[in-house]
């Protein structure tokens, strides 16, 4: 079974020359872990190596027709199994003392080269396997294997594994030019199905000396915790940035008979003076340019907490401001005032592109980002990053407070 490691390409034994002095081929024995299941929420494709028809060589002689791919549809809705796996020749992380890596869980260094001394996580991920769940439904099965040492960190430090996971789930994404669900379940096995030895070409420059055969060792290559660039993803996500997100902000509307609809699942809370806002539709495209607010989130129960700073606010802004919420995303827009984009399905290494922080007074933080490349506005990359690892956004239950006198919204998802 031919493998990749994070964000290179598919590679085998019969890669072109010029890919086998950078890489090595290597045996895998993967020793299973755990288990996590999710969901499709955005459908995708993958296609299938053909199999071959018989091992033995056929005659010369011999026309036979090649064989061409299987593609296959994923649909919304598909059940995902990811093993999550380990062995030893899959190179660990380099070397990092604790706030590097921290960093590189808060999605600091994505954009960084590994030469530069940043922390990343070397994974190998299968090709998809076609199974089916408890209920006989098909689903689909991957293997993520990761360098055992990671084990015992991933057992002890539940803030790493949940990292791991979501760098697991992200590749699996760009594989399968697909979304999963991050509202992930953990069935008490140790892997779906049964893991089969395999091989996977590893860069030299991962590779201890005694494992590269290749020549002299590569120091120039990307970060391996980063989405895979291939064309389909950058499609899809580039569709789910044009869509319109679905406002859950909706204004009164009276009917024919005087009677009022049911109250809105976001509102403002009333202050004393009276007055209620009403929702405009949110034109994504326009404004773009507008300043992001300061935000950042806890949790409170079983509830996520997004307080976001708004200076200006006025009953006026609130009027015509509007706050729309999907299951990974969130959207503010006051007029010609701010504009805040949370969108938690872009890849971590967008997530990340933050080029400055500054001080604006003396506890808050505002981040100013490159608007060519950040889809995200307004927020500290690690809060985004702990924000995105946590379950979709609880749409149906969400609610708001406009609190205009302490110049700031609240949101509870």
């Amino acid at each position: 079974m031919a493998s990749f490691i994070s964000n290179l390409s598919t590679l085998s034994s019969s890669s072109a020359s010029s890919s086998k002095q950078d890489t090595t081929l290597v045996k895998l024995k993967p020793t299973p872990g755990f288990v996590i299941k999710s969901v499709v929420t955005e459908p995708g494709f993958y296609a299938f190596s053909p199999e071959p028809s018989s091992s033995k060589p056929t005659s010369p002689n011999v026309l036979e027709p090649k064989a061409q791919p299987r593609r296959v549809a994923i649909p919304k809705g598909q059940k995902v199994f990811l093993n999550i796996a380990w062995d030893l020749v899959v190179p660990p992380p380099p070397p990092a003392d604790e706030a590097t890596i921290r960093r590189a869980m808060a999605g600091a260094d994505l954009d960084v080269g590994f030469e530069s001394g940043a922390y990343f996580v070397p994974v190998v991920v299968s090709e998809p396997r076609e199974d089916k769940d408890k209920a006989g439904n098909p689903s689909l099965v991957f293997d993520c294997i990761f360098n055992i040492t990671l084990k015992s960190r991933c057992t002890k430090d539940p803030e790493f594994k949940m990292y791991i996971l979501e760098l697991a789930l992200e590749h699996v994404e760009a594989k399968a030019n697909m979304q999963l669900s991050r509202q992930i379940g953990t069935p008490n096995i140790a892997s779906k199905g049964k893991l089969e030895p395999r091989s996977a070409m590893i860069p030299n420059a991962l590779l201890d000396p005694s494992q590269a055969q290749g020549p002299s060792l590569s120091k120039k290559s990307k970060p391996l915790v980063q989405e895979l660039s291939t064309g389909t993803k950058s499609a899809e996500t580039d569709k789910l940035e044009a869509q319109k997100p679905k406002s859950i902000l909706k204004p009164s509307m009276a009917s024919t008979n005087g009677t009022t609809s049911k109250t809105p699942m976001i509102q403002e809370i009333d202050e004393p003076n009276g007055g209620s806002p009403r929702s405009a539709d949110l034109d994504v495209m326009h404004d773009g340019n507008l300043p992001p607010p300061c935000w950042k989130w806890t949790k409170e129960g079983e509830r996520i907490k997004i307080d976001i700073d708004v200076p200006t606010l006025t009953r006026e802004l609130c009027e015509t401001s509007t706050l729309d919420v999907e299951a990974r995303r969130i959207i503010l827009h006051i007029p010609n005032q701010y504009h805040l984009d949370i969108n938690l399905a872009v890849p971590d290494a967008e997530i990340a592109k933050i080029e400055t922080g500054k001080f604006h007074g003396e506890d808050k933080f505002m981040f100013e980002m490159n608007k060519d490349a950040m889809r995200m506005r307004g927020q500290n990359a690690g809060e985004a990053m702990r924000l995105k690892r946590c379950r979709d956004l609880d749409v149906e239950g969400a609610r708001a407070q406009w609190m205009v006198r302490e110049r700031r919204i609240v949101l509870w998802v």
